[in-house]
């Protein structure tokens, strides 16, 4: 009988000494998958990328580097970001382990700073130093729960193998933080409208208008802005709060505005200065058969013949001004012949005349504004393909052969400003489409249309070009040049397509800006209604 019992007991012993072992294998290995997570949500938290190649199942290269780009930010964000990384804790939730020989899974809580509540807060969302501040005092958080998924390697080493996964998770909830930046950061241009400028200074002339617009980052947006007009410190102007307020306009009641320094003061809604611009206004006598009714820099040689339909002569991007403009070393010349109200589209054409003998003749268009190009046929040049220096007359015709507006600018030659690097991607600061008159880059039955091309300081003035291309086809290549950073194409340009109207095709066009080494800088797409 006792041998009996015995038998019966041994069994048991065995079953019962398997079902521990089996148990504390079990606890051994939840152990080693909680260790294994923490560590990784640790790796994660902080943005250990050894950690993470190391606890990522055969990880890429290519993988490990999208997670590092991910967690290590560096740029204006860097003290925001920083301030919600120290302040991100975890929770491995041990309760949630389940492992099934070589694979497990487990879910972990990450607490995160609620930083998406606080740019909310008008206060707190001022700057990004205040911002840093709130998130840091902040007791409110985001939880996000990521299970982690394990599998062990050749070592049984317990490694995550849907890390992609967790890391995009991980940091969808919050790198992609948005830092406020002061609406004086994102000014990107100062315009004078109809302005001529020497060395950095403003002028009019004999006018009753001063327009000064602001072109803004486009996260700036629609937010609304005032600005104060002041005459040699005193204030004149104050304009009505509204996003339309960017375009800065001071006028005179009768008359011509009187001489001196006007500024434009522009505040956002909260009353904090975005930025300041200073102009002078001064009077002249007619220079000869010229009738000034709105700002302009003609010389005193220029002649408005038809005085029923045109307004004024302007020359643009002119490198000094002394009764009439003068070009140094450039490879373009622009007049405009600006006409009054009801005229605008007057098909017209342009002959020039160098130091007294006729060079050029343009195609007939509707567009006052004339262009020539050193590329142009007959056009004179020196050795380094600019503009032959001497005296350049422009003057505009109308249809039946009528001489409309003429006016004489200098070109000077001397030494080139040779930059020796190539302007790359990354010396641009923005680009913009002037005159679109919509942030969806959108013209409307247009005859012109521009991109211009901002770079760093750096890069001012350095050698470049650019293509337009319609329809698939590139139909237009700008000169070389210092200038080239303004991508202007007309419906008066060889290789544009006008209607019949003198407007360019309605379609999409595309204007690329290349390095003189024929490098690739930067490209964008308008669309013409």
């Amino acid at each position: 009988m006792l041998v009996r019992r015995i038998s019966r007991i041994v069994p048991v012993m065995l079953i019962l000494a398997v079902v521990l072992t089996a148990g504390a294998c079990s606890r051994r290995n939840d152990n080693d998958i909680i260790k294994a997570a923490s560590k990784y949500a640790e790796a994660l938290s902080g943005g250990d990328m050894q950690y993470i190649r190391r606890g990522s199942l055969d990880a890429t290269a290519e993988e490990i580097d999208n997670i590092k780009s991910r967690l290590d930010v560096n740029d204006n964000r860097g003290k925001v970001i920083k301030t919600i990384q120290e302040g991100i804790t975890f929770e491995v939730d041990e309760d949630s382990v389940t492992s099934d020989g070589s694979e497990a899974s487990v879910k972990v809580v990450f607490s995160i700073p609620d930083w998406e509540s606080l740019a909310k807060d008008k206060e707190a969302f001022k700057d990004a130093e205040s911002y840093a501040n709130a998130i840091g005092k902040t007791d409110k958080k985001i939880e996000v729960d990521i299970e982690l998924e394990f599998e062990q390697d050749e070592n049984e080493a317990w490694k995550v193998a849907n890390y992609v996964e967790a890391a995009r998770k991980f940091c969808d909830a919050w790198t992609d933080v948005k830092v406020p930046v002061s609406a004086a950061d994102m000014v990107e241009q100062v315009n004078w409208k109809y302005a001529s400028s020497t060395s950095g200074i403003v002028k009019y002339h004999n006018t009753d208008k001063i327009e000064c617009d602001i072109l803004m980052a486009p996260e700036f947006g629609d937010r609304p802005v005032y600005y104060e007009v002041s005459h040699d410190g005193k204030t004149v102007f104050k304009s009505e709060l509204s996003p339309d307020s960017l375009k800065g306009i001071y006028k005179s009641d009768s008359g011509n505005l009187a001489d001196g320094d006007y500024s434009f003061f522009f505040y956002d809604e909260d009353g904090n200065l975005i930025v300041t611009a200073t102009c002078t206004v001064a009077s002249r006598s007619d220079p000869g058969t010229v009738t000034v009714t709105s700002s302009d820099n003609a010389s005193s040689r220029a002649e408005i013949m038809d005085k029923d339909r045109v307004d004024y002569i302007c020359w643009w991007w002119y490198d000094k001004e002394d009764d009439g403009v003068t070009y140094v070393n450039t490879v373009m010349l622009c007049m405009e012949v600006k006409l009054k109200s009801g005229f605008e589209s007057t098909e017209c054409y342009f002959e020039v005349e160098y130091n007294g003998t006729k060079v050029f003749t343009s195609k007939p268009s509707f567009v006052q504004t004339f262009y020539l190009l050193s590329l142009d046929e007959g056009v004179p040049v020196d050795p380094e393909n600019h503009l032959a220096k001497g005296e350049y007359k422009v003057t505009m015709f109308d249809m039946d052969g009528n001489a409309m507006a003429s006016d004489i600018c200098k070109v000077e030659g001397g030494d080139i400003d040779g930059r020796e690097e190539a302007v790359t991607p990354s010396d641009v600061v923005s680009t913009y489409w002037f005159g679109s008159g919509s942030s969806d880059k959108t013209y409307t039955d247009a005859d012109k249309i521009e991109l211009d091309l901002l770079l760093d300081t750096d890069s001012a003035g350095a050698s470049v070009y650019y293509e337009v291309s319609y329809g698939g086809k590139v139909v237009y290549k700008s000169m070389t040049s210092g200038k080239s950073f303004q991508g202007v194409f007309t419906s008066a340009y060889d290789g544009a397509t006008a209607d019949g109207n003198g407007k360019l095709a309605k379609g999409e066009y595309t204007i690329s800006f290349y390095a003189f080494d024929g490098s690739f800088i930067i490209a964008d797409t308008c669309t013409v209604k």
